[in-house]
């Protein structure tokens, strides 16, 4: 089991070559039992105690980071315990994990904002290119 105590999320990182293949658990005393999960940059969804997590399934391999985001600590509580069960692709392995409260969060860009910030970058330049002909 994996058990930091969190205000928000917990981003987790494999140290070598290790993968983490399935999560077989979650136990939190979150406020609503609801917690996010995402790797590999895309958000798998939401997810509650007792439920698990097939990453092979999932993403047709296992994930050497994730991140947990949306822990509520539970009311009169200003962290929340957060544990899961990871099983690894080896017999060993080091996972280092990584506590952050709302404001650190990065948030995941969705695919269509990226392209089109790119499309205007293009247009952008491509304007001035034929603004001096």
């Amino acid at each position: 089991w994996v058990d930091p105590p969190t205000t928000y999320g917990i981003e987790y990182k494999v140290e070598g070559d290790s993968l983490i293949t399935n999560i077989i658990d979650f136990f939190t005393d979150d406020a609503d039992d609801l917690f996010t999960v995402a790797a590999e940059g895309k958000i798998l969804g939401q997810f509650k105690s007792g439920d698990k997590i097939d990453f092979v399934s999932l993403l047709g391999k296992g994930v050497s980071s994730l991140t947990i985001t949306d822990i509520d600590p539970a009311p009169g509580k200003t962290l929340a315990n957060f544990n899961f069960q990871p099983l690894f692709n080896t017999k060993t392995a080091n996972l280092q994990a990584i506590s952050f409260d709302k404001s650190d969060s990065k948030s995941i860009p969705e695919p269509g904002s990226v392209f089109s910030l790119l499309a205007f970058g293009i247009m952008g330049v491509a304007s001035r290119l034929f603004a001096k002909r």
